[in-house]
């Protein structure tokens, strides 16, 4: 992974931090390990309703006071309101070219794919260096392929001028 300084993890947002406003940005890997009771696993009944700070979790879902989603919980942590960061201190409306940045040898495990109409998932396939493993996350950004997939060199170009829309960190999904 690329050397990270201090300076390159968030520590404030440009967004009211939803469910703990004291707090100026929260962590998608410590928020699911705090949330991971009430995590919806694919097919399965929805779990216990519950509270976090001031938000509501139920059936899977953390939604802010205003009744807003923020977050999705499964085998991990689907991000789409800001002020939640990434291993890498990004939140949603970060430059895409910052999480390319963010990865070690991204030009040679970087994939993207189409996520829906008009929409782009990308993420960074494992190094196989078993010291290296990062944590498996996919961003989304607006904007459509001009092929059903794309890697390397094309999809760093893609992602040039582009913003992540949700993120997802999987925590122990394959």
């Amino acid at each position: 992974m690329a050397p990270k300084s201090e300076a390159s993890k968030r520590t404030h947002s440009l967004f009211e931090t939803p469910c703990f406003r004291e707090r100026r940005v929260l962590i998608a890997e410590q928020m699911y390990r705090d949330l991971e009771a009430y995590a919806t696993m694919f097919g399965e009944a929805p779990t216990a309703n519950g509270r976090y700070g001031s938000c509501a979790v139920g059936g899977g879902v953390v939604t802010d006071r205003g009744g807003n989603q923020v977050a999705e919980l499964h085998c991990g942590i689907r991000v789409m309101g800001g002020a939640i960061v990434d291993h890498l201190g990004l939140e949603i409306g970060a430059r895409a070219s910052d999480v390319v940045q963010g990865h070690a040898r991204a030009e040679k495990r970087l994939v993207c794919t189409q996520n829906g109409e008009q929409r782009t998932r990308c993420w960074f396939n494992d190094p196989g260096d078993s010291e290296q493993h990062e944590p498996r996350a996919h961003y989304v950004v607006d904007g459509q392929l001009p092929e059903p997939a794309v890697s390397g060199a094309p999809a760093i170009a893609f992602l040039a001028d582009k913003h992540v829309v949700e993120f997802t960190m999987r925590m122990w999904c394959h």
